[in-house]
């Protein structure tokens, strides 16, 4: 909840099209109690790879996130080698294109995203140089856990609508503005058609007041 900063890290899980469930926690010796998690890419019933942030901002915490997978259905989670370990670090998805091929991204660190690649299922990722990847705006951010994919196409908008665009599963990046203020929501039906939302509430929470849509 970005709202009310609640420290979730429990998951659900089924193999039977939702007509049963099993709960589960994101738990373990290196994942302390105030990370939360970003998003989950499942790979199968077993196998998962999670994407963590620490509510908590320096000093008051010590790690700044990472990602994180399990293999045998949420019973025991490990970490992996993307980093993550600036002060500034703030992880907002990882996404597998295949059981080898992923890409993981956070927000900015030493003026660019934080973005790692990995081509054996995360034993070992590897840094996105900062040439491959258009420089951010000032006070840019991607939205926790938005983002959207296609075959080996891979977007996700930002706080000052923009969309960052890779098509070769996160290798290189472009980006493109889309007039919006901000980007709320991104959905491609393939790698042409989509649609980005900027959603905004009331300062209660309660109600809708903005609403817009564009597409490509």
């Amino acid at each position: 909840d970005g709202v009310n900063e609640f420290l979730l890290t429990e998951f659900t899980r089924t193999n039977n099209g939702g007509a049963t469930w099993v709960a589960g926690k994101i738990t373990g010796s290196d994942i302390p109690s105030t990370y939360r998690i970003s998003n989950i890419f499942p790979i199968d019933y077993n196998k998962a790879y999670a994407c963590l942030h620490n509510a908590l901002k320096p000093p008051q915490g010590t790690t700044y996130g990472g990602i994180f997978v399990t293999e045998d259905g949420g019973v025991t989670w490990t970490r992996q080698s993307a980093p993550f370990s600036s002060t500034s670090s703030f992880p907002n998805f990882v996404h597998f294109f295949n059981s080898q091929d992923g890409v993981c991204m956070g927000n900015i660190v030493n003026s660019n995203y934080e973005i790692y690649t990995t081509d054996n299922g995360g034993v070992t990722w590897q840094p996105v140089p900062s040439a491959s990847i258009p420089t951010p705006q000032g006070g840019e951010v991607c939205i926790i856990g938005q983002y959207e994919s296609y075959g080996d196409v891979i977007w996700f908008g930002t706080n000052k609508g923009r969309v960052y665009k890779s098509a070769n599963k996160g290798q290189s990046w472009t980006v493109s503005q889309t007039g919006l203020y901000q980007i709320s929501k991104i959905t491609f039906a393939n790698e042409n058609i989509g649609i980005v939302q900027n959603i905004a509430k009331n300062v209660a929470n309660t109600q809708i007041v903005t609403f817009e849509n564009k597409r490509t």
